[in-house]
């Protein structure tokens, strides 16, 4: 279980950092882009970003063995996998990040 948390949270971590944040620090700073249709995907992001929090105290001794959080992260490290092909997929738009 302990090898389970911490992949899950390397993921849901990996992702955040190199994906989410950024992106979500352009959609702000740009206001969504043409007729602000980018704010529309800024509740997924933010979901993404609060799966942070169980992913972190899943590696807490006193959580480590709660099922709520393995289940937790689990969803959290399917969803940000899902979530970050979609926008790798349009790689276009990611580019324009860096």
């Amino acid at each position: 279980m302990q090898r389970f948390n911490c992949s899950m949270f390397v993921i849901i971590l990996i992702s955040n950092v190199f994906l989410f944040i950024p992106y979500t620090v352009k959609l702000l700073l740009t206001g969504g882009g043409p007729f602000a249709f980018g704010i529309l995907l800024l509740p997924f992001q933010i979901i993404a970003h609060l799966f942070l929090i169980p992913a972190y105290l899943s590696l807490n001794n006193k959580y480590q063995d709660n099922r709520t959080y393995i289940w937790i992260n689990g969803i959290g490290a399917i969803m940000t996998i899902l979530w970050s092909t979609i926008i790798l997929i349009h790689i276009e738009s990611y580019r324009s990040l860096f």
